[in-house]
């Protein structure tokens, strides 16, 4: 299944509107959103700690979930902001391009 990061975020826009937490109010929601990024984001950081220091490898299915988990919470966010991924993708290509060209604080910069 191929889907654009506008589809993206109407299929996770209509399961917000079905979530159990979301509509609190609005700083409540982004809140939750910033906190689900950082929770999902440690558990990929434990896939890869374990991975690392442990040797225990992981399927490519549970390091898909966990991105999958980080992408649901990124949008969401991007969504209770008033942004779309778009918006979001394109903005940051054009400050990476912006920083390629003129560096960052006067330094050079490689992302």
């Amino acid at each position: 299944m191929s889907a654009t990061l506008a589809e993206v975020q109407q299929s996770i826009r209509q399961q917000l509107k079905n979530s159990e937490w979301y509509g609190q109010d609005r700083q409540t929601d982004i809140v939750h959103a910033a906190i689900g990024i950082g929770g999902e984001s440690g558990e990929l950081l434990d896939l890869i700690k374990k991975d690392v220091f442990r040797g225990k490898k992981h399927s490519r299915d549970q390091w898909i979930s966990e991105l999958g988990d980080i992408l649901w919470y990124l949008v969401a966010e991007a969504e209770l902001i008033g942004s779309s991924m778009d918006e979001v993708w394109q903005y940051n290509c054009h400050k990476l391009d912006d920083r390629r060209k003129n560096g960052k604080n006067g330094q050079s910069w490689e992302g």
